[in-house]
Order: structure tokens, then C-alpha cells, then sequence
């Protein structure tokens, strides 16, 4: 075969696996907090339900461009402005979220409230996996291993890590008005919203706009708060007040 072929596949494939094998560690690591596993056709579809929301969530965040910034001609350069952000961080949010809830929440599998955040963070992980390769597609075709390499470590270690927690807060908090009335589940289904869009777009101003914060500062807040949302995860899954598998099955709490 062409040796030219495999000089063209092996910086697709590169992406690939720096794009989603560290997404499918995490997604080990959370779903062993599961004392009833998910069934593994359900937890593809909403790793896919991620995956595929990178497409629409690039299409939109481009069309809004125009609204937000005075200059558009250099979009992958340019540093986006502060109302960028935030609709770029209200797009990956509702699109995170509406994927699964229309594919996956209302499904007999969610039968106990923890599979609800579980399910919203197997499709950011997705999310991220997809984003992530496309981030290190760049660097690996124009021959950069190195950088590649390096920028998939911070990814690791923050971006992904940052969806991961934005859809964790926003499942958590749906888990704990699972049993509410549904007047009082849509409002913490709007304060979760809010909180989840609130960290995404704090943490991008603090990269991009708070150059007076150290990186290693605004990467460290990220694991406090994947400390904090292991430690909501632990709560939902022991606390007798949310876990009522039986009273969550007659309530179907996930159609808001």
C-alpha cells in the first residue's frame, strides 16, 4: 500500500485517539459510581447524542458571530468577545442537555434518579471527545506531535473536564427536584441551566479574557469542582430522600 496513505491517516488517527480515549476513561471512572449499571446500548446513545451535538453547536456559533462581534473575518483567531462566550456557552449547554433529554431520559433505563447526571455527562464527554479531536486535528496534520500532545493534556485536564462538571451541576440538581412538582423541577431545571452555563463561560473569560489569573489557578477550580460534583454524585446515590427508584418510576420526573 502507498506509503503516502498511511502519512494522511496517521494524523486523523492521532486526533482520534487524543480525542477519545482520555473522554473514555472518564466515562469509566463515573459510571463505576453506578451501583446499577446502565445498559451499554444506553450509555452509547448518549455518548453519541454528544458527539453528534458538536455539528449544530459549531453551525450556530458561527451564525451568531455577526451578532456578537464587530470583526468576523479571522474567526479561528481572534480572541471572542464576552457576549461570544456567553451564547457560545448557552449553545454547548441546551445542546448537551436537549440531545439526551430527547433520546435518553425518557427511556425505562433511567429508573433511579443518579442516572440522570450520568447520562447528561456520558454526552459531554462525547461532546468533548468530538471537540477535542477536532482541537488537535490541526496540530497533528501540519506535523506538530509535540503541541498536539501537550494541548491534549490541558484538554484532559480542563476543557474536558469543564463540560463534565457544567452537565454533572445541571444533572444533579435535576436529580434533586426529581420528586417535585413540576412547576418546582422546571425552576431547578432554569437554575441548573443558569449554574452550567454560568462555570462554561467563567471558565473560558478566565482563559481568555482574565490574563491576570495563572492558567494553573483556572485549572484548579475545575478540580474543585469535579471534587464537588463527585461529592453531589455520592449524595444523589445515598441520600434516602432522592434515591426512590420505585417513586421515580411513577413520577417520570425527566419530562419537564
Amino acid at each position: 500500500m502507498d506509503a503516502s496513505w498511511y502519512a494522511a491517516a496517521l494524523p486523523i488517527a492521532s486526533a482520534f485517539v487524543g480525542g477519545f480515549l482520555p473522554a473514555m476513561v472518564w466515562l469509566w471512572f463515573f459510571h463505576k459510581e453506578d451501583r446499577h449499571p446502565e445498559p451499554k446500548a444506553i450509555v452509547a446513545l448518549a455518548f453519541v447524542a454528544g458527539i453528534t451535538a458538536v455539528v449544530p453547536a459549531l453551525l450556530l456559533e458561527r451564525a451568531i458571530l455577526p451578532f456578537t462581534e464587530q470583526d468576523t473575518t479571522a474567526v479561528t483567531e481572534f480572541s471572542p468577545t464576552a457576549a461570544t462566550l456567553l451564547a457560545w456557552a448557552i449553545i454547548e449547554e441546551a445542546l448537551k442537555w436537549f440531545l439526551v433529554w430527547a433520546f435518553v431520559l425518557w427511556r425505562k433505563a433511567v429508573d433511579e434518579p443518579l442516572d440522570i447526571p450520568l447520562y447528561l455527562i456520558t454526552s459531554a464527554l462525547g461532546f468533548a471527545a468530538a471537540e477535542n479531536m477536532l482541537f488537535l486535528w490541526g496540530p497533528f496534520t501540519e506535523g506538530m506531535g509535540g503541541v498536539a500532545v501537550l494541548q491534549g493534556s490541558l484538554r484532559f485536564m480542563g476543557a474536558t473536564l469543564l463540560h463534565v462538571t457544567a452537565s454533572g451541576i445541571l444533572g444533579i440538581l435535576l436529580a434533586v427536584s426529581a420528586y417535585k412538582p413540576r412547576p418546582l423541577r422546571r425552576l431547578w431545571f432554569f437554575g441548573g441551566f443558569a449554574t452550567a452555563v454560568g462555570v462554561h463561560l467563567s471558565f473560558n473569560l478566565a482563559l481568555l479574557h482574565l490574563s491576570w489569573i495563572p492558567p494553573v489557578v483556572v485549572f484548579a477550580a475545575v478540580w474543585l469542582l469535579i471534587v464537588s460534583l463527585l461529592a453531589g454524585l455520592e449524595y444523589t446515590k445515598r441520600s434516602p430522600l432522592i434515591n426512590r427508584p420505585w417513586r421515580f418510576r411513577k413520577r417520570k420526573p425527566v419530562v419537564y
